[in-house]
């Protein structure tokens, strides 16, 4: 399938002097001071940062930019330096290395990227006792205007109260003018309900008078939600302007075509087309020595998957200084691109944001987002092709001889993938207005805690915060409220009712931004090999999965694994469950489940001690769920000894508990029977 170039207008403004903008840019400056709110749906590459953050410094505000990873966050720290440059403004940046110096003041702008690591070496340097204090001292004193680039996990935790003088945090948040949230379709589930509750939160608090946010593949029901809670201005690209003139070509011609894969022969497949390509990949490369330049990038789901992957290419003949993963807690030269590099190996960190040019794109997706996302990796500076990993359907469709527009394509592939969505309707849950709830009863409990507020106080803002989750659940709720008010009430006894449920208690002292079952820092002796930092973060199951000789060196302390060229059985042990608990959220600490372990290959490892199953929420759920449209990756399911059923921890519980409740009448057994 051939995917036409895009091409937009670019036009002179009279507020900036020599710049021209794309109409979308030149759009939201012009309205920027007339309205409180933006969503701007504008293609991959065209400009969406540049759009957002020229009035603010043009303006001189304060701005909190929300970026979903770290890796984007690092990515987009120069993207905002040039900007800023652009306007002619000068700028004071705090980073590892100067943030003990004074500020100078003669600069126009005080910029900070703020992530965990980062505070954990303020916190450490300046003899903190906890990274609360840390960011309070980053953000609490600063004069000049201030753009702060941080992770939604960083303003969770402040809205939640975590942080030490977390309230004095938020305070000093307050002089925030405007919040931009990018790639806000990213979220889904659980973090979906976390940032639609912390924007209406930072609302009510005076935090960020002005919301802009920012999406290349947005989907419906999360921007349905977005406008009942923001009644927002929205700006949309969606065709191309290739009968006007002074036209720049946003994204060049791309073929598509699809190889039908399974998840023990993917990996395969990959090699198989990257051996395929070799040749050419370095005939490519010896043209083209630019740093910025690979030939050839392939995004996976797991990072185990790429350190898999790396370790069997290198055995087939390449070498190391050829390959280039990107993953968390990587050393930044060790992600640097060099002029012998043939292949790019990433996982969704650089899905978003993150700009390459390359000539092949080999990558899966399970969801209409995520699909434009990684697709939109090639294509960005010159013509390219992708290669989709999918099944047999997926294979055939993008196997068609269609010629189409980047805009036919994009709904193309929101037909496609439609029932692969950001589980928006979880929002409306009873589950999903408790994730919510947990927000606003952290600033209860607060309030309930704080001795130098008299009675007469108390009661006054204890009806504040109950009367904003009450506007929050009519907002979100919106034609349902009448039918369905019931339901917040319902959330609200759930915190009370410690003796008859357990689990929400288990969850609300164990509250996240994100869903995920639990990760790990693990020691991988072969990244030791290649001269790499062999810390690395990955997800439990894939180490599980994919590890060999999992252990534990107790002279390091530390979890450590030889590779992850192994394949193996991960299970969990329990064999006599009681299928009437099917679907209800159960916890790990009772006298049933207190003894659960994760199994490799129907063996303990030291890693099956490490996950912490304690006082863990958990839902036990028919093996036939998996044949359901909106059961996917997400739910990390784990295999239980009966072989009959499935288990998931975390915070995906409670979606698949709405999602079974709702859906359990469809879902038969092999033997035709019927599960509820």
């Amino acid at each position: 399938m051939e995917i036409k170039e895009f091409k937009l207008p670019r036009v002179p403004f009279n507020g900036l002097k020599g710049i021209k903008l794309y109409p979308h840019q030149k759009e939201l400056f012009e309205k920027f001071n007339k309205q409180k709110s933006f969503i701007l749906i504008t293609p991959t590459g065209s400009g969406k940062t540049m759009a957002a953050a020229l009035p603010i410094f043009f303006y001189s505000e304060n701005a909190l930019f929300i970026y979903p990873t770290n890796a984007l966050i690092e990515n987009q720290v120069g993207s905002i330096l040039k900007i800023c440059n652009l306007l002619g403004k000068s700028y004071h940046f705090v980073n590892e290395d100067n943030f003990q110096d004074k500020v100078n003041l003669n600069k126009d702008f005080v910029i900070i990227k703020i992530d965990g690591p980062f505070l954990e070496k303020v916190a450490r340097t300046m003899r903190y006792k906890t990274k609360g204090e840390a960011l309070n001292y980053l953000i609490s004193n600063n004069i000049k205007p201030t753009i702060i680039l941080t992770n939604p996990d960083i303003l969770y935790l402040i809205m939640i109260l975590s942080y030490r003088k977390s309230a004095e945090i938020a305070a000093s948040l307050q002089k925030i003018d405007t919040i931009v949230c990018d790639e806000f379709h990213i979220y889904s589930g659980l973090e979906l309900v976390n940032i639609l509750t912390l924007i209406f939160l930072s609302q009510k608090l005076n935090i960020g008078r002005r919301k802009i946010l920012l999406s290349a593949t947005p989907d419906n029901i999360s921007l349905d939600l977005l406008k009942s809670l923001l009644s927002p201005q929205i700006i949309q690209v969606k065709k191309d302007g290739s009968k006007q003139r002074d036209l720049y070509t946003v994204s060049h011609k791309v073929n598509i075509s699809g190889i039908e894969v399974d998840k023990d022969n993917k990996l395969n497949k990959i090699i198989n087309i990257i051996l395929e390509h070799e040749k050419e990949m370095r005939e490519k490369r010896e043209i083209n020595n630019k740093p910025d330049y690979v030939p050839t990038l392939v995004i996976l789901n797991s990072v185990v998957e790429i350190i898999k992957l790396e370790d069997e290419l290198l055995k087939r003949g390449f070498q190391q200084e050829e390959i280039v993963p990107i993953r968390g807690l990587m050393d930044k030269s060790e992600r640097k691109i060099k002029d012998r590099t043939l292949a790019v190996l990433g996982t969704s960190a650089i899905e978003i944001g993150i700009d390459f040019s390359c000539d092949y794109l080999i990558f899966e997706a399970s969801e209409a987002s995520s699909f434009l996302q990684r697709f939109g990796r090639v294509g960005r500076h010159k013509e390219g092709k992708a290669i989709l990993l999918g099944d047999y359907r997926e294979a055939e469709i993008m196997n068609s001889n269609k010629q189409i527009s980047r805009g036919e394509f994009t709904d193309f592939i929101n037909g496609i993938y439609e029932v692969h969505n950001a589980f928006g309707w979880f929002v409306k849950t009873k589950t999903g207005l408790f994730v919510a709830y947990t927000i606003f009863k952290r600033f209860l409990d607060a309030i309930d805690k704080d001795y130098n507020l008299d009675k007469e106080r108390k009661e006054e803002l204890n009806h504040t915060f109950d009367n904003w989750f009450e506007e929050y659940g009519k907002i979100i709720l919106n034609e349902d409220y009448e039918k369905c008010k019931k339901d917040l009430q319902y959330v609200k006894n759930l915190l009370k009712r410690w003796g008859y449920y357990k689990w929400p208690k288990i969850f609300y002292e164990n509250l996240s931004f994100r869903s995920s079952l639990q990760s790990v820092d693990i020691y991988v002796k072969s990244e030791e090999q290649k001269d790499r930092n062999p810390m690395i973060n990955a997800d439990a199951l894939s180490i599980f999965k994919y590890g060999n000789n999992i252990k534990w060196n107790d002279r390091e302390k530390r979890l450590e694994v030889d590779n992850f060229l192994g394949k193996h059985k991960v299970s969990m042990n329990l064999e006599n469950l009681d299928y009437n608990d099917y679907g209800e959220i159960l916890v790990t600490d009772n006298n049933e489940l207190s003894e659960i372990r994760i199994k490799q290959d129907d063996h303990f490892t030291p890693l099956s001690y490490i996950i912490d199953l304690d006082k863990q929420i958990i839902i036990f759920l028919p093996k036939e769920i998996r044949n359901h449209a909106s059961f996917d990756w997400r739910f990390q399911p784990l295999w239980c000894d009966d072989r009959k059923s499935i288990a998931i921890i975390g915070g995906m519980v409670l979606i698949a508990h709405e999602l079974y409740n709702e859906k359990a009448h469809n879902l038969g057994t092999s033997d035709e029977t019927i599960i509820f």
